[in-house]
């Protein structure tokens, strides 16, 4: 008879050998189809990269099995090899599933309309950084906005609500998504990811302390200051996607996240919000949308300027007249007494969003300088929206506007919307074509994500460091080992 941990040894391998033959199918099938709707090329590296990963995965806890040290490490951490085995397939698989229900969505006629405009969405919010990447977004339908990030792939793969289907204006989270993605793959590699994130961090403190310094002159009082440096820094990765998104669709995108959190909110709910550590209070978040336009409007001058400025003013009046109270901002709770929101609101936030775009992109660029480059919003798409939405009203009986770009469809009918004039006839004309992209160095890529994964070169201690870390998927051990651990999902 078999022992229980011959049982287990054989299960384990099964759900392994299960898992990978998926992923031999899916590459076959990618490989094969030359059917309609066409299937971008961008999936089928995604497919091909998810594969490589996989069985490199695997051949790190087949190593583990046939070792007699191993066991006895692991032994001494009261687990087993199968154990780690199991949790390393179980993590994996949550990545690949991903992977798996994008290929599938493009393989159906269902979704042959839906998906390349906003594919086209997503290129045209991440071009202004990476154009060589642009081509290869890669968008599939499930229950929210987010964003995936792969350890073993640099390919934009967002998450769009089956809600959004048919509805421009809310398509406006996608440049959002865009700015995670910059965020956390915008890095050629790991190891300069971690350059960057940490000269935010540098430069983020480096702004509240200066903010603490010009509060406490001004007779301001506050307690606990590490926690509001910590709050914070856990906050930046969803304050650069808002900044990020600002960028790409101007004043639109403050009114998009205002009418979201107007649906979602009552004002009992802006007194609580911040228990949620990853992202900024509900009340402060348009803020960050409104600081970011008005740092544009420095880095600008003439009209432009007084355009920004004045939707910067809008956004802000009519967010404070969401709530139907003047004294609001007095009376808000902060987290952990962080002084009042006022305080919080004019002092702390603009420096923050002033220090996230100066922080320094790969190249030496900062998002600060892409803008007043003019890779971003600018004035003559500015104007040019703006007359567009002006023109509605005075259609012709039976007359669209026809607009090329889901971009400016999505900023248009949200400016409609805010103008209250009526946006159906503003139909979109899009003809995308993605970019084939360049043969992946799969190989590299695994071994930069065995070393920031393990932080160590020796066996014993790669092995500790697996135990440690085996229940997160791959992409939080990539990610996980370089900053506080904050896992993205939007």
């Amino acid at each position: 008879m078999r022992t229980l941990t011959e049982q287990t040894q054989e299960l384990v391998q099964a759900e392994w050998n299960s898992l990978l033959a998926t992923m031999d199918y899916w590459v076959s099938a990618v490989d094969e189809w030359d059917g309609d709707p066409p299937l971008p090329a961008s999936v089928r590296e995604l497919v091909r990269d998810a594969h490589y990963f996989a069985h490199r995965y695997k051949e790190i806890f087949d190593s583990i099995a046939g070792d007699g040290e191993v066991v006895k490490i692991l032994h001494d951490e009261k687990t087993d090899v199968w154990t780690v085995q199991h949790q390393a397939r179980e993590a994996l698989l949550s990545e690949w599933d991903t992977v798996r229900q994008a290929v599938e969505q493009h393989l159906s006629r269902r979704y042959a309309e839906h998906l390349p405009r906003l594919e086209q969405m997503a290129a045209e919010s991440i071009a202004p950084l990476f154009p060589e990447l642009a081509g290869e977004a890669i968008v599939y339908f499930h229950k929210v906005f987010d964003i995936t990030r792969f350890a073993f792939s640099r390919m934009p793969v967002i998450g769009v609500p089956f809600s959004a289907l048919d509805l421009p204006d809310s398509w406006l989270s996608i440049p959002h998504e865009a700015g995670h993605y910059v965020f956390w793959n915008g890095t050629p590699s790991l190891t300069e990811f971690a350059a960057f994130y940490a000269e935010m961090e540098r430069r983020v403190i480096r702004a509240l302390t200066k903010a603490f310094k010009k509060r406490e002159a001004q007779g301001g009082h506050f307690k606990r200051s590490g926690e509001i440096y910590r709050t914070w820094l856990l906050w930046m990765n969803e304050i650069f996607a808002d900044i990020y998104g600002t960028l790409v669709a101007g004043p639109a995108s403050g009114w998009a996240i205002q009418r979201i959190l107007r649906t979602r909110l009552n004002q009992g709910d802006l007194y609580h919000s911040h228990e949620d550590p990853d992202h900024p209070d509900a009340y402060i978040r348009p803020f960050v949308h409104i600081a970011t336009l008005t740092a544009m409007a420095e880095a600008s001058d003439g009209d432009f300027r007084e355009a920004l400025l004045e939707a910067a003013k809008a956004l802000g009046e009519a967010w404070r007249a969401s709530w139907s109270d003047e004294n609001l901002e007095r009376t808000l709770f902060t987290p952990d007494n962080w002084g009042s929101m006022q305080e919080v609101l004019e002092i702390d936030l603009p420096l923050v969003v002033r220090a996230i775009l100066d922080t320094r992109l790969p190249g030496g660029i900062s998002l600060r300088t892409r803008f007043s480059d003019g890779a971003f919003y600018t004035f003559d798409r500015h104007q040019w929206i703006s007359s567009v939405v002006e023109s509605l009203p005075h259609l012709p009986s039976g007359e669209t506007v026809q607009v090329g770009s889901p971009l400016d469809m999505s900023i248009i009918v949200q400016l409609a919307i805010v103008a209250g004039v009526d946006h159906s006839r503003v139909q979109g004309n899009f003809d995308y074509q993605p970019n084939e992209p360049e043969r992946a160095d799969r190989d590299r890529w695994f071994e930069e994500f065995l070393a920031n994964a393990t932080g160590s070169g020796e066996r014993d201690v790669q092995l500790r460091a697996w135990r440690r870390i085996i229940r997160s998927t791959a992409s939080e051990v990539a990610y996980g080992g370089l900053h506080h651990g904050h896992s993205h999902n939007h």
